[in-house]
């Protein structure tokens, strides 16, 4: 895998990558399907993605520090269904290999499950990275569940709110089968992208806590501001992340825990 700024893993890191898609009818299968089907429950069942986001990271096992090593945005306004399925193979993280994860929000339930289905139907079987994560596994941290283990389980908005990341501007009122038709696909990378940067800052914070220790928290805001600002212009529809007031806290609180923690 292509590990961007690092270039490899440093010693004593693991490697992790949060992936959310975003997902419409297929026409094709819903003319096919029972009546209803297109929503509630069943919906998976008739999706296809349209547009991922894989937001690739390092966690030192030793103090439990997190840095972003890189994000791809992958549509079908690019290129066809089954490229965008394997490109997906190609950026998940081996899910045989000592400590690597996989984070999401309801991946369980939606994302990992419409994929699975996806290559099902395109004949794509041997994709080995994607098959190993669709099924159950104890590295998949499905952030849905760490925040609401039982059922009412929290939207990923509510997370966000919960941790002071407001998804509010992220969001439309039109569905994305709407802005495709309209051929209009920034709103659907833009809510894409942000719930996936939503879901890495939900992973900081549940990580946090589970070591409790404040550095998890500290250097996900930090690194992932950096990650924002590198990319420019591309990053704009990422601001609130960037140029969030926890952002210059996490900054010096790390300062004051010397060079160390600060790297």
């Amino acid at each position: 895998m292509r590990m961007g700024r690092s270039g490899r893993l440093a010693a004593g890191e693991r490697l992790g990558c949060v992936i959310d898609i975003e997902t419409v009818p297929d026409p094709d299968v819903v003319a096919l399907a029972p009546v209803g089907s297109v929503t509630g429950r069943t919906r998976r069942v008739t999706h296809r993605a349209v547009c991922a986001t894989l937001l690739t990271f390092a966690q030192r096992e030793a103090d439990g520090s997190l840095r972003c090593v890189g994000m791809r945005t992958l549509t079908l306004q690019r290129m066809d269904e089954g490229p965008l399925l394997g490109e997906i193979d190609t950026l998940l993280p081996d899910p045989a290999a000592d400590g690597t994860m996989l984070v999401t929000f309801a991946g369980g339930l939606h994302d990992m499950v419409v994929l699975r289905q996806r290559a099902m139907r395109l004949w794509m079987f041997d994709v080995p990275r994607l098959r190993g994560w669709s099924e159950r596994h104890d590295r998949h941290h499905d952030m849905m569940y760490a925040y609401g283990p039982r059922s009412p389980h929290p939207s990923l908005a509510e997370v966000s709110a919960l941790i002071g990341a407001d998804l509010a501007g992220s969001r439309s009122s039109d569905p994305a089968t709407r802005w495709i038709e309209r051929g209009d696909w920034a709103p659907i990378v833009k809510r894409n992208r942000s719930d996936v940067c939503a879901t890495f800052m939900a992973f900081a914070y549940w990580s946090a806590w589970r070591r409790g220790s404040e550095l998890p928290v500290a250097t996900a805001w930090t690194d992932l501001s950096r990650l924002i600002v590198a990319q420019g212009d591309r990053g704009n529809d990422l601001r609130r992340f960037s140029s969030h007031h926890m952002v210059a806290f996490a900054a010096n609180w790390l300062a004051g825990r010397g060079p160390r923690a600060a790297a």
